[in-house]
């Protein structure tokens, strides 16, 4: 899944759509089993049972209201 996330980076930043470059995060949320949980559950991603994947869904929101904010 790591290289395959490489890969797709990779490609998206040489990529222009009318001469736009794509914004690519740095950030990323994968599929995960508690993602999955919190949503069946009503919850946020950023509210599951596991702190590291509250963190990864909170850098990726983050991320993109700083572009959005700039």
């Amino acid at each position: 899944m790591v290289e395959q996330l490489k890969r797709a980076k990779a490609y998206l930043d040489k990529v222009e759509i009318d001469g736009k470059k794509i914004k690519v995060l740095s950030s990323t949320i994968t599929e995960q089993v508690g993602y999955r949980i919190a949503i069946s559950d009503g919850l946020a991603i950023t509210a599951t049972s596991y702190p590291s994947l509250n963190e990864s869904a909170k850098a990726v929101i983050h991320q993109i209201l700083t572009l959005l904010i700039h």
